[in-house]
């Protein structure tokens, strides 16, 4: 008889241990979804900041100063003091399924959910800006996502379970204006962060330049014919500018971003001015000018240095070399 009350005793003892095994692991992932959901919501209000940030660059109200580069991505100086964290789609980052993408009806940045645009009665809510808003996430008992644009109307998502992807950018990397690798030492211009992402169907390539895009551009003769503009001349791939004593060169030239030029030479008289009623171009944003130069001596072969100042006094410095003919 004690045997079978032992055993009985036994097998109510595993029953009972059993049980609550059970739920200290489903307590355990109880806390996890809870862990998970805060980090969410810090990952949801970065990704606003990173959106207003990156809005700023596009429109030219912010610019980038400089950027460094780091196992996850890039780390953006702005211009008004302030770091922006930029991840690519290689970070050890958890998974959101909530992204940020353009909506091609409204132009503006949305929240999507899983590719689809996120929206609050019937209409696209924009990220930012002043209708601009970020949606409250939670897991629900069921152990599904729900988010919200109120707190008060709630709508239910996709298992609420650990998942490796992509970040707010699937790709972002150095390189030149056209958006072509950065090479040190090869590469020509200024250095630029090329960011690309895909959501709900829509492929997003951007690329920004440092400085805001600063430059300033000359029209110089290639040594195998036609013309181009370029901030740099290369003479293995440029005609230099020749001009003849007592007559004047007349360059034409693209700016953007200039406020001020100061033009160091003792040889030539130099004259810059925008053309008559000139509008920057609708998408490179420059402005065509002319530069006149006028040799003052019979020199051979000098340089001018034009150093070219923006409204937040940001400098760069454009060599034009002019051979003076006879």
């Amino acid at each position: 008889m004690k045997r079978i009350i032992f055993i009985l005793l036994g097998i109510v003892s595993f029953i009972i241990l059993q049980s609550c095994n059970d739920r200290d692991e489903i307590r355990q992932d109880i806390d996890n979804l809870n862990d998970r959901v805060d980090k969410l919501q810090e990952t949801i209000m970065q990704y606003n900041e990173q959106v207003a940030a990156y809005d700023a660059l596009l429109t030219g109200t912010s610019w980038m100063v400089d950027f460094s580069e780091h196992d996850q991505g890039y780390t953006i100086k702005l211009n008004n003091g302030k770091k922006l964290e930029v991840y690519n789609g290689e970070a050890d980052l958890d998974y959101s399924p909530f992204r940020i993408g353009l909506d091609e009806k409204s132009g503006k940045y949305v929240w999507y959910y899983n590719d689809e645009i996120l929206k609050q009665n019937g209409e696209t809510v924009p990220v930012v800006g002043e209708n601009g808003v970020t949606p409250q996430v939670r897991v629900n008992e069921n152990g599904r996502w729900e988010f919200s644009f109120d707190g008060e109307i709630w709508k239910e998502g996709d298992n609420a379970l650990p998942r490796a992807g992509g970040t707010l950018f699937d790709d972002v990397k150095k390189t030149d204006e056209n958006g072509n690798t950065w090479i040190e030492g090869t590469s020509k211009g200024i250095p630029c962060l090329t960011f690309s992402w895909t959501v709900g169907g829509i492929e997003n390539v951007v690329t920004i330049p440092t400085l805001g895009g600063l430059k300033l551009t000359l029209e110089v003769g290639k040594q195998d014919g036609g013309k181009e503009y370029v901030e740099e001349i290369d003479f293995k791939i440029h005609k230099p500018f020749e001009v003849k004593v007592g007559e004047s060169l007349t360059v034409n030239i693209k700016q953007k971003g200039v406020k001020t030029v100061v033009i160091e030479t003792t040889d030539f008289a130099v004259q810059i001015t925008d053309k008559k009623d000139v509008i920057p171009d609708p998408v490179s944003g420059e402005v065509d000018g002319v530069m006149t130069i006028t040799p003052l001596s019979a020199i051979s072969m000098e340089n001018i240095y034009l150093k070219i100042f923006s409204a937040e006094n940001f400098c760069k410095l454009v060599l034009v070399p002019v051979k003076v003919l006879s």
